[in-house]
This record gives structure tokens, C-alpha cells and sequence, in this order.
């Protein structure tokens, strides 16, 4: 919130100058601790129902942005999110007015893919250190990328290391990694 009010706050003044014939309303900010979908539905539908807000940005999180996103394509309110990476946020059926200004992570799958596949590496290792809400989003789209995949082979070995890197010996990490990545396994 910290980042997006001011930078919010710069854009609307821009827009204000250069549409002068548009009424722009004060935007209203509403800063949540904690990635909560009751949470964030609830403040959406008050926002809806009795300010009749004209559009939402944010949430970020994809536990909150979820019910937002869809109650938005309901009201056919524009939805601007700088989440959304999770792979059901495609669905342009269900997410209609959900723009997302960041990453997909389905597509992400299919770079890594190609890339795997454009080097004929069949063997890889993934190293993950899950201390953040999208590390575990990113390793599942690619274990599912990988399990879905029929017409290329890959195997795939997942090491998780310890939330505090003092304790990890990387070396060794790598090493493991290397006899899994680099092998000759077919």
C-alpha cells in the first residue's frame, strides 16, 4: 500500500489532466494484513453496493483476488491485479474483466518447457526454498507442467531447503541436485 497509494494517487491526477470531461472520484484504499478471501469479498460488495465503484485495483494475493475477480466480472467492473499468477486466473469465462500485470504462471510452465525440450534435457531438479506465499505456486505449475506432458519426457526431482540459508549447506545441495539433473537416466 505504501508503493501503490501514491503511485495510484500520480495516475489519477495524469489521467484527471488529460480527461478532463470524465468525473474522477477520490479513489478509496482499503489495506488488508492478512490474504483473506471473506475478507476481501466482503470490503468488494460494500464498495460495490454503496460507493457503486467504477473499478478495482488489487488484490494482489490470489486467495483474496479470487472472489474480487469474480464478483467483478459479475458487475462487469474493470480489475487490475498484480496477482493472479495461479493458472485458474486464465479463465476468461469465469475472470472476464481481470487484468493481470504480471506473470502467468501456466505460460511460465510452458517457457520452461520449451526450453527444456529446445536443449533436450530430459533430467532436471528443482531447489526450493518455500519461505514466500509464491514459491509453492511456481514449483506446482511446474510439477504440473511436467505430469501433463505427453509428448516430452522429463524427470523431475524436488529438493527443498531450509527456510534460513545459514543452516543450508548449498554445496552439497548442489552436488545432490547434479547426480539428479545431470544423470544418465533415461
Amino acid at each position: 500500500m505504501d508503493l501503490a497509494q501514491p503511485s495510484i494517487e500520480i495516475a489519477i491526477e495524469k489521467a484527471r489532466k488529460k480527461y478532463p470531461l470524465i468525473q474522477w472520484d477520490q479513489p478509496v484504499f482499503r489495506n488488508a494484513t492478512e490474504c483473506n478471501s471473506n475478507y476481501a469479498g466482503v470490503v468488494a460488495a460494500e464498495e460495490f453496493y454503496k460507493r457503486r465503484v467504477t473499478a478495482f485495483i488489487g488484490p494482489a494475493c490470489g486467495l483474496a483476488l479470487d472472489p474480487v475477480a469474480r464478483m467483478a466480472s459479475h458487475w462487469n467492473i474493470p480489475i487490475f491485479s498484480s496477482g493472479g499468477l495461479h493458472s485458474i486466473f486464465s479463465n476468461k469465462i469465469v475472470f472476464s474483466t481481470l487484468t493481470r500485470l504480471s506473470i502467468s504462471l501456466n505460460k511460465m510452465g510452458v517457457f520452461v518447457k520449451l526450453v527444456l525440450k529446445y536443449f533436450s534435457w530430459h533430467h532436471i531438479a528443482i531447489i526450493t526454498q518455500e519461505k514466500s506465499q509464491i514459491i509453492p505456486l511456481i514449483r506446482r505449475c511446474l510439477e504440473q507442467t511436467f505430469e501433463q506432458n505427453v509428448d516430452f519426457n522429463v524427470s523431475l526431482t524436488v529438493f527443498e531447503i531450509a527456510p534460513n540459508l545459514h543452516k543450508v549447506n548449498l554445496t552439497k545441495v548442489l552436488i545432490e541436485c547434479s547426480k539428479e539433473a545431470r544423470g544418465t537416466k533415461e
